[in-house]
């Protein structure tokens, strides 16, 4: 049997890219960029509420659909994902420019937007809440807010809150259809 060389054909490819085949870390840049969120402010050893805040909104990201990969462990300020804070520490400029934007569902930026104004201390509550509930199914609501208000019972008397404060966190992501 002859060999014959095989003719390489060049074909252009297009792959639209979309929030479903990309990784992690692109993700993240597009949607910091789209929140207008600076990566110098993460960056920031000085600046913990800005990581807790994007903790937040990403956590609620991945729940809201989009396709994070991030694990969370409970924490002192709630979930956390090491691997998110890896990701964003890591974020150069060069990263941010290069990075190409990718269309996300207006919906759920508009959602993660109204998030990303919340006091620190609403993000920290309702992602411990969410955090509580999904993992205690059927855990009742009146358990869970007494569970959450004993764990933050300390930093909530920082902000001058009380257990309405958890029962009212609890039903506003309800009523945006975040839990």
């Amino acid at each position: 049997m002859e060999n014959k060389p095989i003719n390489n054909v060049h074909q252009e490819v297009k792959v639209r890219i979309t929030e479903n085949n990309v990784n992690d870390k692109a993700l993240l840049i597009s949607l910091l960029k789209r929140l207008n969120i600076d990566i110098d402010e993460l960056k920031d050893v000085n600046n913990t509420e800005r990581r807790i805040v994007v903790q937040k909104v990403v956590y609620f990201a991945k729940k809201l659909g989009m396709r994070f990969t991030y694990s969370y462990n409970m924490y002192l300020h709630g979930p956390y994902s090491t691997a998110l804070a890896d990701d964003y520490y890591n974020i150069t400029k060069e990263d941010m420019n290069n990075c190409a934007n990718f269309p996300l569902d207006v919906d759920k930026i508009k959602k993660l937007e109204c998030l990303k104004e919340k006091p620190r201390i609403f993000l920290e509550i309702a992602a411990t809440l969410d955090s509580i509930i999904e993992y205690n199914k059927g855990i009742s609501d009146e358990k869970a807010i007494k569970h959450v208000f004993s764990m933050k019972e300390e930093v909530l008397k920082q902000y001058d809150k009380n257990i309405e404060y958890v029962k009212d966190v609890l039903d506003e992501i309800r009523s945006n259809n975040l839990l």
